[in-house]
């Protein structure tokens, strides 16, 4: 049953309708939406230094986990592709502390978007994070993070929703190339890990109530 709860390690939880961004992914019938469950860590979120707005939704079939988190932060500086980079390293670093071991990773530039993508298990449990990450001309950086866990043997079909990520902003600023050097983003991550940990605790012991209960009837 942990399969299906480990990746709220990487995302949260909130069912609100996104304002400046579409939701990056369709999600078909038969999932169930259980968003509620963590939905009390928003206003947690919502206080991180820099953080402009949250919103994700998680999703349970067969005991594999669905998550998706839009993150708009607001760093002291203006936004280059060395910025994007130096967000994705901070997440790239928080998520492979919690992994068991690591499975595959790559990152590139799609236009002005950086695309990632991060394997690894995490317990029993696979872990698949899709990340996009994009600058708009308020100087806000967007993040999206979709991530499928279970066993590696049942999550295909979470990532066939997964590989349709995607991240339209209508206001999506082209990128400078200079070094960012004093951007001040990732000093944020450490804070948002700690929250995220939470909210897998909450997710956790719903889910596993909900599993024992099924067992015995």
């Amino acid at each position: 049953m942990r399969t299906c709860v480990v990746a709220v390690l990487w995302c949260v939880i909130a069912g609100q309708a996104l304002a400046d961004a579409q939701w990056p992914i369709d999600v078909p019938a038969g999932w169930e939406d259980r968003s509620d469950a963590a939905a009390t860590q928003l206003q947690n979120l919502r206080g991180i230094p820099g953080t402009v707005g949250v919103d994700g939704a998680l999703w349970i079939k067969d005991e594999v986990q669905l998550t998706v988190l839009v993150w708009r932060t607001r760093g002291q500086e203006t936004l280059t592709r060395s910025s994007l980079e130096e967000i994705e390293r901070g997440i790239f670093s928080g998520s492979s502390k919690q992994a068991t071991k690591q499975l595959s990773y790559r990152s590139s530039f799609v236009g002005d978007q950086l695309h990632a993508e991060q394997i690894d298990e995490v317990g029993d449990a696979r872990v698949h994070q899709v990340r996009i990450l994009a600058g708009d001309t308020s100087e806000i950086a967007h993040i999206v993070i979709v991530t499928c866990a279970g066993a590696s043997t049942a999550i295909g079909p979470c990532e066939t929703i997964q590989h349709g990520a995607k991240l339209n902003l209508r206001n999506q600023s082209v990128l400078g190339t200079s070094e960012s050097i004093a951007y001040k983003i990732g000093y944020v991550l450490p804070v948002l890990a700690a929250i995220i940990g939470a909210i897998f605790l909450a997710v956790y012991n719903v889910v596993r109530r909900r599993s024992v209960s099924r067992r015995r009837s």
